[in-house]
């Protein structure tokens, strides 16, 4: 295939500000609320249905530094489910959370945490009593 002359953005999208728009630096773009509003954006906006948030706390992320087996994303999933169907479990989450405190510490070193690491080592699976 031929090699193309790249266009300019503002030919490409004549009716948005680049100088808003285009940057990827995230520390100079919009925020999304900011380009939600943005009249390039308007026939998308609908307030009414733009929950905003704080962002997620990074304490909430902190499994993601280890490697996990096949048992301990289970046990994450699990617990997961458990934050949207027993309140007190949710209670005792969050309390982890504002105090900053690892919600999956229990998770991330338990008896089903592989030396290795290895995500594929449930090959004995077949093999195990329920």
């Amino acid at each position: 295939m031929a090699k193309k002359k790249p266009k300019p953005l503002e030919i490409l999208f004549p009716n948005a500000n680049p100088e808003k728009l285009f940057v990827f630096d995230p520390k100079k773009r919009l925020k999304v609320e900011e380009a939600l509003k943005h009249p390039y954006l308007a026939a998308l906006h609908y307030p009414d249905d733009e929950p905003i948030r704080d962002p997620v706390p990074k304490v909430e992320f902190e499994f993601e530094k280890y490697p996990l087996s096949l048992e301990q994303s289970r046990d994450l999933l699990y617990e997961e489910l458990l934050l949207y169907h027993f309140p007190e479990f949710k209670a005792e989450h969050d309390k982890k959370v504002a105090a900053n405190e690892d919600p999956t510490k229990h998770i991330l070193f338990n008896d089903n945490a592989h030396k290795s690491g290895d995500r594929d080592s449930d090959e004995d699976d077949d093999e195990e009593e329920y």
